[in-house]
């Protein structure tokens, strides 16, 4: 019977999927899913643009979309980015394709290719290598945590930066096993370093530190294999050309932006980028932390932001010292994902600018190393079972963050400002006197991000001194309303109030003024100077009169 229905598939030209195959396929898919579910009711939500620094990312994405500030792009207060924007880049082209809109969920799209990337290409390496059900746990425990819920849709660079150093990590111990693929390490390290900067490319490859590790200790292992890996090591001469091949593309792509973007904005560029964020938060944080004063906040961060995985993570560090694997490449991978996380946290802990999101980048080696011990921990529960339970991980997680982001946020003020901003966007556009130039003093830019206009904020000086000159006849004002009066008067100014925007938080409440002098005319911009008279042309000689 069995050889029968072989031979009908055979003729029929059908291929058999091995069942291993497709189980692979399904735990990819159905992670998959999930992180887009996950991502759809975050942006579905109430949207939280105004808090943890997303307006900045926004900014840039409309710098880009209006201005085509593909190189350099600037903030509400004229400063440069301080970081990469290959993020950014993504968020404008998606914005671009589908008519010119920056929408909320083409400014999430960053990271949900990158924690989504994450959770799937985490449960296909663990599916792979350590097979049961461990690539399952592992998908799950990349989005069912309180860093993965957040990340999944926050617009900061935090979740697709972890989605590059995975790449580059994996890529690396491949090429470290096998002496072949240095050139995707450097890819990788390439999208990481124009994400977030160089430090993706060292913590893609600090796993390689487990090259000593297996070297003493590989042979010491009693009945152990030999440790030389499945294929044949290439060449020096191969190794060599692919770190060439990969080096030369990782300048070219990194070395070109720096350099058009140096080109564009000159050394505040340099300033901006080298000093302020390579150096400044590699010595001193904003808050005016130094290097090692706040070694103890990332482990705490780890285990509280990234839990249940935190938990099990530590079990797989344990196990990974006290009882490796026997088979030689397993036992590189577990030893390989040690020297990833310790090394990892080690850099985050002793640096002096904290965030638990920060830790995002050693995702994979959590995720791994949790997810099999996940597995051999359930390993006696009937499969049912263990199917029953990460579908309800999964139902907990998407729950938990419905009732998060579409009813307690309602109630937080911070976005009740940012939906009373919205509202008030959409009431100034349907104004006659919103197609009159507006200048804005607000400290903050979610007005502005309402609009969807790229417009620079002016210090309340500037603003009064630009209006005495008849730049603008319109200006908006939240808290520094005393001290605009103030300056308005000494120049002879009064003001009309046109609309007043109520907010929950008295930093977002707005006013929008009409300014005219005393005498009730509006300030107008000097004439045109007039043109140089033309030089009178040299006296023709006629000859002679008749």
């Amino acid at each position: 019977m069995t050889s029968a229905r072989s031979d009908d598939r055979a003729g029929s030209g059908m291929v058999e999927i091995p069942p291993q195959t497709r189980s692979v396929w399904l735990v990819l898919l159905v992670i998959g899913a999930l992180s887009v579910l996950l991502w759809g009711v975050r942006v579905g939500g109430v949207s939280d643009l105004i808090d943890k620094d997303q307006t900045r990312p926004t900014m840039y994405t409309l710098d880009i979309v209006l201005n085509g500030a593909w190189a350099v792009q600037r903030d509400y207060q004229g400063d440069i980015a301080s970081k990469p924007p290959l993020p950014v880049w993504i968020s404008a082209v998606a914005s671009i394709l589908t008519g010119g809109e920056v929408e909320r969920w083409a400014l999430a799209l960053p990271s949900l290719i990158g924690v989504g990337g994450v959770a799937v290409f985490s449960a296909w390496l663990g599916q792979r290598k350590f097979g049961g059900m461990a690539g399952v746990w592992a998908g799950l425990g990349v989005l069912c945590t309180i860093s993965g819920e957040k990340l999944i849709a926050l617009v900061r660079t935090d979740g697709f930066f972890a989605l590059t150093v995975a790449l580059g990590g994996v890529a690396a111990w491949r090429a470290w096993r096998t002496g072949r693929g240095w050139v995707w390490f450097w890819l990788a390290g390439a999208a990481a370093t124009l994400t977030k900067g160089p430090l993706g490319l060292v913590l893609a490859g600090i796993g390689l530190l487990a090259i000593v590790w297996e070297w003493r200790t590989s042979r010491k292992l009693a009945g152990a294999p030999p440790s030389a890996p499945r294929r044949a090591r290439a060449t020096g001469l191969r190794v060599l050309l692919d770190h060439g091949a990969g080096i030369s593309l990782f300048l070219l792509l990194c070395g070109g932006w720096f350099a058009l973007a140096w080109h564009t904005a000159g050394q505040d560029f340099i300033d901006k980028v080298i000093g302020d964020e390579l150096v400044g938060h590699a010595v001193e944080s904003g808050k005016g932390a130094f290097p090692l004063s706040n070694i103890y906040k990332q482990p705490l961060y780890f285990i509280a932001y990234y839990a249940p995985l935190s938990v099990l993570t530590i079990l797989g560090l344990v196990r990974t010292v006290r009882t490796p694997e026997r088979d030689p490449e397993l036992r590189s991978l577990e030893r390989f994902l040690w020297c990833w996380f310790v090394g990892g946290l080690l850099i985050f802990a002793v640096a002096p600018h904290q965030r638990p999101d920060h830790l995002a980048p050693l995702w994979l080696p959590m995720a791994l190393l949790g997810g099999r011990e996940l597995d051999r921990i359930l390993g006696g529960i009937p499969l049912r079972r263990r199917v029953a339970i990460a579908i309800g991980a999964a139902a907990i997680v998407l729950s938990a963050s419905i009732l998060h982001r579409h009813v307690i946020a309602r109630q937080d003020p911070l976005l009740q400002a940012e939906a009373a901003l919205n509202a008030a966007a959409d009431a100034w556009n349907r104004m006659p006197e919103s197609r009159e130039p507006l200048i804005h003093t607000t400290d903050h830019a979610m007005f502005r991000v309402s609009l969807g206009v790229f417009r620079q904020s002016y210090e309340i000086d500037e603003a009064a001194e630009s209006l005495a000159r008849g730049d603008a006849s319109l200006v908006s004002v939240s808290t520094g309303v005393e001290e605009l009066q103030r300056h308005l008067t000494d120049r002879g100014l009064g003001w009309d109030e046109i609309v007043f925007f109520d907010a929950p938080t008295q930093r977002h409440k707005l006013w929008i003024w009409r300014i005219h002098r005393d005498d009730g005319t509006e300030p107008q911009p000097p004439p045109p100077a007039a043109p140089p008279p033309a030089s009178a042309p040299p006296p023709v000689d006629e000859g002679p009169g008749i």
